[in-house]
């Protein structure tokens, strides 16, 4: 519980405070066409290596920016914790598009770089 001026709060008011803030870009966001075919799986194969082309080379560049961030730290303390950030999304977010190719190589996309 959160302290405030109107006594204890639970942590989770913040969060669906936030979630009523974003909801009509939420909503939006969900119900884009490719977004809603890659959910149900009718998204056209052409557009969906379009997409994971796309989302594969931003999170390459999501990873490099921790890596960045770990090589530029200030102390130790600082670049255990971004050198954990650039692991955690390599893993949960570049090597999970091995898995999701259908048959499309990413790494010659990507110039053969990897996170």
């Amino acid at each position: 519980m959160e302290e405030r001026s109107g006594g204890p709060r639970p942590a989770h008011g913040f969060s669906r405070r936030l979630l009523q803030l974003g909801r009509a870009n939420l909503e939006r966001q969900l119900a884009h066409p490719t977004v809603r075919g890659i959910g149900d799986g009718t998204l056209d194969e052409e557009r969906f290596r379009a997409w994971l082309v796309q989302d594969y080379l931003f999170l390459l560049d999501y990873v490099r920016l921790f890596a960045l961030a770990a090589a530029r730290a200030p102390d130790a303390e600082t670049l255990g914790r971004q050198s954990a950030r650039r692991q955690s999304a390599a893993q949960l977010g570049v090597a999970p598009h091995a898995g999701q190719q259908r048959g499309h190589d990413l790494g010659e996309v990507a110039g053969g770089r990897g996170p």
